[in-house]
Parts: structure tokens; sequence; C-alpha cells
């Protein structure tokens, strides 16, 4: 149904959905009632008529109606973190492909990219030799605890000290495409987990 005519009796239904206190969303709406027993009277009489009572079910319906969607929007963007899979960005020369071509589970799994040129020399003997891609992706493993706990697979669901592993991939690009391409992913804890040359994956 449309907004009530009245403008007072409009408010007071939006006012009450937030909390379902009707003295307050009574107040709110601009009523005046001649003595103070009187507040709790004239909003019950307003609240029980049969056209407030059914704005008030629309608009409650709204917000529940909303209110799942956000949850399932919550969920979708933790299983983007949870499941995500680095090698989705990357393109048959190991380089990070162009944003515009990621997937939208893959881009929502992306905390940040960073594009850095690089340079031999100073002055006009300055030369261009290649770039640095620097990627990091969200914590897949608090991504996974609350999925688990949302779903309530874990028994013990107090976090462990250490158990948080942001990754951070830097893949340095030479001008010659054809040169060897250096891949160093880091692990939360600053060690290297791992190198190596071709595909990058």
């Amino acid at each position: 149904m449309p907004p009530l005519k009245n403008h007072r009796q409009e408010i007071f239904c939006l006012e009450y959905v937030k909390d379902g206190d009707k003295l307050r969303a009574y107040k709110a709406a601009g009523y005046e009632p001649v003595s103070t027993n009187s507040w709790a009277s004239c909003s019950s009489q307003l609240l029980n008529k049969t056209y407030v009572k059914k704005r008030l079910a629309e608009l409650q319906t709204r917000i529940a109606n909303r209110v799942e969607v956000n949850a399932a929007r919550v969920i979708n963007e933790l299983s983007r973190i949870a499941f995500s899979d680095p090698r989705k960005v990357l393109g048959r020369d190991g380089a990070i492909m162009d944003p515009k071509d990621w997937d939208d589970d893959m881009a929502g799994a992306v905390a940040g990219l960073e594009v850095e040129k690089l340079f031999e020399g100073s002055g006009n003997q300055k030369i261009f030799i290649g770039y640095t891609q620097k990627l990091k992706l969200w914590d897949k493993n608090t991504a996974l605890t609350n999925l688990a706990k949302h779903f309530k697979l874990l028994l013990d669901e107090t976090p462990k000290p250490g158990d948080t592993y942001n990754t951070q991939i830097i893949f340095t690009m030479p001008v010659n495409a054809r040169d060897p391409l250096e891949v160093v992913t880091h692990g939360s804890n600053g060690h290297t987990n791992g190198s190596g040359n071709g595909s990058g994956t």
C-alpha cells in the first residue's frame, strides 16, 4: 500500500517499526496529547487502527526482506574470499590480468592491487626496465572460520593466536616478456613460502 495520506500517521508508522516503542513513535510524529496519561491511550488507539496495522505490516515485511538479502550478501562475500583461487587472475604469461577481466568472485577476494614502475640509473640515464605488480588477498582463514561458525561446523569457536594468514603475491615483470618471471609469495609471518618462474602458479 502507498504511504498514509496523513503525514503524522505515516511518521508514526516509520518510527514504530524502528524499535516497537509506540510512545516514542507517537511523540516523534508530533502528536501532543492534552495530558501525560493520554500518551499511552492515544498511541494505542492509533496503533489499533486498521489502516495503520496494514501499513506497519508492509513496512515490517520490507525490513525483514532487506535483512534477509543483506545476510545472504554477507555470506556470498565471505564465500568469495574463503574459496578464492589466485590463479584466476593470472594470464598465460604469469602476469596479473587487467582487473576488468576478473570475474566477480575473484574481484571480491582481492584486498588491493599495486603497480610500480622499475627504473635503472638516474637523471638522463634513467631507463625503464619493467614493473612490479602486488596483489593482496583478503584473509581466507578468517572468512572460512566465519562461514564455519555461521553454519555451526566448529565445536570450538575460540580463535587461536596466529591463525591469520594474509597473502601477498608479488610479480616482478621484465620489459621483455620472454625473460624469466620472478614470483614470490609472502605469508603473514614474513617468511617466503615459495618462488619460481614461468607461469607463477
